[in-house]
């Protein structure tokens, strides 16, 4: 199982230009990046969204920093043990009250968990768990 563990490989030269890339441990350079402005180093703007958002996630675009919140919220737990699948449940436990209605804060969560998946901002290289 050790054996099976992906660690994060940096390429790059220097600040800001670094990419992160995961691989299984044992093959080539291993090391684990410290990932301290977790939005910057996947590409997404800390305080903003990008066009990408605002297509794939139109009612969120609409008010942007309730969406922002939670994006962040859920990058930043990733980011804490890039190494864990972070499931739908970790990622939306604990998030800030971005909404007034608890229904659209889930409703966010689910559509915000997606679209971090689908493009590799979370979990990416990493297979959910299986018990049993």
């Amino acid at each position: 199982p050790d054996e099976a563990r992906a660690v994060l490989e940096v390429e790059g030269e220097g600040a800001g230009s670094s990419r992160t890339r995961m691989h299984k441990k044992g093959g080539g350079k291993r090391v684990l990046a410290t990932l301290p402005s977790f939005a910057k180093d996947i590409w997404l703007p800390y305080d903003g969204i990008t066009v990408l958002e605002e297509m794939e996630l139109p009612t969120l675009a609409l008010a942007p920093t309730p969406y922002i919140s939670v994006r962040n919220h859920m990058l930043k737990k990733w980011h804490s043990d890039p190494m864990t699948f972070l499931t739908l449940e970790e990622a939306t436990s604990d998030m800030p009250p971005a909404y007034e209605s608890p229904l659209a804060l889930r409703s966010a969560g689910k559509l915000t968990y997606a679209f971090l998946s689908r493009y590799g901002h979370i979990n990416a290289g990493l297979l959910p768990f299986a018990e049993g």
